[in-house]
Formats: structure tokens, C-alpha cells, sequence
């Protein structure tokens, strides 16, 4: 490979940390900074109360109509988007730790993924034979 196209490990580790999350501190203003749970459950909260918001403009009704148990459904769903998130998140722990483990185990199933130059692009692709229409005898002859 051309030497321009390699670059150091510093680079390298810049560029992996850009995609990865909790990299950057956090700000209350900014929501790409916020944990997935919190982003969910305010997506959750901002959803049942423009939802109520609606309905009571549609069926003409005050803003404060049913306002304790709008309220407590409102603040119920935010929870349990905060609970959801949550479960996901665990769950993507929990998968990652089991997929880690398992490369470690079996490093040989994995040696394409330590070499960050990757293969050459005839290791990767497979010969592929083109089905052209046009070249079979139709005839049945």
C-alpha cells in the first residue's frame, strides 16, 4: 500500500474516539452530549405532552382539562422510556462483553479486524460470473 495512505496511531486513535460516545463533556444544552436513557425519555415526555396538548385543542377543550392524570400518564410513559433505555443500554453492554470475550477466545476468527490497512480488494471480493440473459440458448436444443 502507497506510504500516503498509512498514518499514525495518533490519528488513527483520533479517529476512532470521534465516533465514540461520552467523548465529549456534558452540557445541558447540548443533547448530543446526554445519555441515550435521557434522550428517550425527554423524546417521551415531549411526545405525550405535545399528544395532550392536541387532543385538547381538537376536542376544544381547556388546557387544564384532566390535568393530574395527563400528568401522572405523562410522567409514567417518561419513565418508562428512561426504564427502556436503560434495558437497552444494558443489553448493549452485555452483548459487547460477550462478543469481546469471544474474540479473545478465538483470536484467529478475528485477525482481518487488528490489521486497520484492511486487505486488498482482491482478498475481499470473490470472482463473480455475470448471468447474462442474452447468452442462453432458449431453444431448449
Amino acid at each position: 500500500m502507497a506510504e500516503c495512505t498509512r498514518y499514525s496511531e495518533k490519528e488513527r486513535q483520533r479517529r476512532e474516539d470521534h465516533f465514540r460516545m461520552h467523548q465529549r463533556p456534558y452540557t445541558i444544552l447540548d443533547p448530543f452530549t446526554w445519555s441515550n436513557e435521557a434522550r428517550l425519555a425527554i423524546a417521551a415526555f415531549a411526545t405525550c405532552l405535545g399528544g395532550t396538548v392536541y387532543f385538547n385543542a381538537w376536542y376544544k377543550k381547556p388546557w387544564y382539562y384532566g390535568i393530574y392524570m395527563r400528568g401522572a400518564s405523562i410522567v409514567a410513559f417518561s419513565a418508562a422510556a428512561y426504564g427502556f433505555g436503560k434495558i437497552k443500554a444494558y443489553n448493549y453492554s452485555t452483548r459487547d462483553a460477550v462478543v469481546e470475550h469471544y474474540a479473545k477466545l478465538h483470536p484467529k476468527d478475528f485477525e482481518q479486524f487488528t490489521d486497520i490497512y484492511g486487505r486488498p480488494h482482491s482478498a475481499v471480493m470473490t470472482p463473480w460470473p455475470p448471468r447474462r440473459a442474452f447468452f442462453w440458448d432458449r431453444t431448449g436444443d
